[in-house]
């Protein structure tokens, strides 16, 4: 409806072209949002360019720095990572130069999330750290949640899983006070995650339903693939892999229908390693050789536990004495050694490879089949 009001706003100023130009941005904008949230990421770049384009027939400054880091985003999602940053970059320079504190917070939010998946957690750890102190001086709680749940993820990949759950927590309850329920739902994933982590199973599985949930009730569908599989990631560690079952093949059948590829590829992992789990070996090799078609074009920069991936595609391999173990090893373990190298951080580095459970796993696994 507010949409809808706006455009016959706009429709009524003829004759007023700059004025036709900033609403229309502001229209834009409000698209790419809606897009982004339904997981529509083409169409979501698509008005954040539109937006751009507006802003800039209006001269409207702010506008036209929140397009650019609204493109970026999308981009971003759509796992074009080099044309995020630089339009994320774009968006960022005009918000430092008009001052706009919110935006160049929001900008750098993402540019971190980029780094972050890049695996550079010491940069990426200082980058939200500026993000936390724009949101803090601006009193933006909304965007310090969102900071929080950043921070979360940097010590989550780190295995520092207890200053993890710290940092959820608290990005929930910013989340609730501000009725931000896509944010809960976001950060209420990540603290299923780090809960099944640290081995509290049945806390797992309660945030993991209530992401579920409210991705359903906000109609975020990405993150109800997500939900699907955190809940099908408890049920397994529970032992009741009839359940986990359901839950993966649901999550494979909405990432496959919103064409995520790369999310995809996480819960075929799931489910290969629920088959191995049952002595299915055939089903569980079908699985593998899905991600092992999309690892001769692609790689796995993006998800949350890429070597994770990796390793379950592994165990598989060798479960069934494929030739494809020894080489797809060998890539993975490299992969590990050369992100770990990018921490410059000496302390975050040893934590990265021994405190994350399938980064120590993969490298055993490594040094096991050398001569």
């Amino acid at each position: 409806a507010d949409l809808q009001a706006l455009q016959t706003l706009i429709d009524g100023l003829e004759g007023k072209p700059a004025e036709a130009a900033r609403l229309q941005a502001i229209l834009a904008r409000r698209w790419s949002n809606y897009y982004e949230v339904t997981s529509d990421y083409p169409r979501a770049a698509a008005a954040a360019q539109l937006a751009v384009e507006k802003a800039q027939l209006a001269g409207d400054v702010a506008s036209q720095a929140d397009g650019y880091q609204l493109w970026g985003r999308a981009i971003w999602r759509n796992a074009d990572l080099p044309q995020a940053l630089q339009r994320l970059q774009q968006g960022l320079e005009l918000a430092s130069q008009a001052g706009l504190q919110q935006t160049q917070a929001t900008c750098l939010r993402t540019i971190g999330a980029i780094y972050f998946h890049q695996g550079d957690y010491s940069q990426v750890s200082e980058i939200y750290q500026q993000a936390l102190s724009l949101y803090r001086a601006i009193g933006d709680r909304r965007g310090e949640g969102s900071a929080l749940n950043n921070l979360g993820d940097i010590a989550r990949q780190q295995g520092d899983y207890e200053f993890a759950r710290q940092c959820f927590e608290e990005s929930i309850r910013f989340s609730r006070e501000m009725g931000e329920r896509w944010s809960e739902n976001v950060a209420l994933g990540n603290m299923a995650l780090v809960s099944l982590r640290l081995g509290d199973i049945e806390a797992s599985l309660a945030d993991a339903k209530r992401t579920l949930q409210l991705a359903q009730e906000i109609g975020y569908r990405s993150t109800e693939g997500t939900g699907h599989e955190l809940v099908g990631n408890a049920l397994m560690a529970l032992g009741r892999y009839e359940e986990a079952q359901q839950h993966y093949q649901q999550a494979l059948s909405l990432r496959r229908e919103i064409g995520v590829l790369l999310q995809t590829n996480e819960t075929l992992a799931a489910l290969a390693r629920l088959a191995l789990t049952q002595g299915d070996l055939p089903s569980a090799i079908a699985y593998v050789e899905e991600i092992w078609r999309y690892l001769q074009t692609n790689n796995l920069d993006g998800l949350d536990e890429p070597f994770l991936v990796y390793l379950i595609c592994c165990q598989v391999l060798r479960a069934a004495e494929d030739e494809r173990f020894r080489p797809l090893l060998e890539r993975a373990y490299q992969l590990l050694q050369n992100q770990a190298l990018r921490i410059s951080d000496p302390e975050m580095r040893k934590s990265f490879l021994h405190n994350v459970v399938a980064h120590s796993e993969l490298a055993k696994l490594w040094e096991a089949s050398q001569p």
